[in-house]
């Protein structure tokens, strides 16, 4: 249900605004939105996968959750505090959700528990920073079009 009301928001944003923004700009501005999704389905993917493993289910389902702290985080920053210009907010939530990931790993190696889990979410995220500062680029702009011919 939450990967088709994702799915739902990123076809109405984008069938909103195509009448006034060009299709790069509004596919770079989904770059946060496509890669919480990626991010969601591999996440809740492991999670099942390892429901027998009570630690590595557990992590991998907290962070399911991590996950939407990002629209959350955003909109309290948007309300409380004027950044100008907004695409600070973007960067704000990215780094928020890799700290807090290296965090939770740095505190499972101290602990001497079962880290790869959160080494796993860490480049997964780290990779999701990539592609929103990569968001301009043909490869994303490609798999861009693709979305657009196939899901809109």
């Amino acid at each position: 249900l939450l990967i088709l009301s994702i799915l739902f928001a990123a076809k109405f944003n984008y069938t909103s605004s195509i009448a006034e923004y060009s299709f790069e700009e509004i596919f770079s501005w989904q770059s946060i939105t496509w890669m919480a999704l990626f991010n969601f389905i591999l996440f809740y993917s492991l999670a099942i996968l390892y429901k027998n493993d009570t630690a590595k289910h557990m992590r991998f389902m907290i962070v399911t959750a991590v996950i939407m702290i990002g629209p959350s985080l955003s909109r309290i920053i948007t309300a409380y505090f004027p950044i100008s210009p907004e695409s600070y907010i973007d960067y704000i939530q990215l780094y928020f959700k890799v700290s807090l990931v290296a965090v939770f790993l740095a505190i499972d190696i101290i602990k001497k528990k079962d880290w790869k889990p959160y080494l796993i979410i860490l480049l997964a995220f780290i990779f999701s920073t990539f592609v929103y500062h990569a968001r301009y680029s043909e490869a994303w702009l490609g798999f861009g079009r693709f979305v657009v011919n196939t899901f809109y």
